[in-house]
């Protein structure tokens, strides 16, 4: 089984919203909404990972600001690890880079979207996250 180390930028704005990006239809997933991200490469943490990511995902240029605990999850055909850096921008302006659409909401309207199974644990973890501005 394929296994995947994947550092996900979880990007906070000011009203404590999470940028989201649609999986375009032909990615494998397609069409699942996501937080941006991608696997970590050899000898990448996975803070690094997330900076690089957002950047090449969705324009921005972010400074990481805390991790989550990862979170393993079996497909059928891989086994990913989750590796969630809370991230905040530090300049740019989003946009679609990698993905059909992005959106901004809060952790209260995460059913209003379908992500990947395996970002259930995930998802529920920031419904209780408090991410307090400086």
């Amino acid at each position: 089984m394929n296994r995947l180390r994947i550092a996900l930028a979880l990007i906070t704005d000011h009203d404590g919203h999470w940028l989201i990006a649609r999986r375009k239809d032909d990615a494998h997933m397609g069409g699942y909404w996501e937080f941006p991200g991608g696997k970590v490469k050899t000898g990448e943490t996975a803070v690094q990972a997330a900076v690089r990511e957002a950047h090449e995902e969705v324009g921005l240029v972010v400074q990481p600001v805390g991790e989550l605990d990862a979170v393993e999850y079996a497909y059928d055909d891989r086994h990913v690890t989750l590796c969630p850096v809370v991230c905040r921008v530090v300049s740019g302006n989003p946009m679609p880079l990698q993905a059909s659409a992005l959106a901004w909401t809060s952790a209260a309207n995460f059913d209003c979207y379908p992500f990947p199974p395996a970002n259930g644990p995930l998802l529920k973890a920031l419904r209780g996250y408090s991410c307090e501005r400086p």
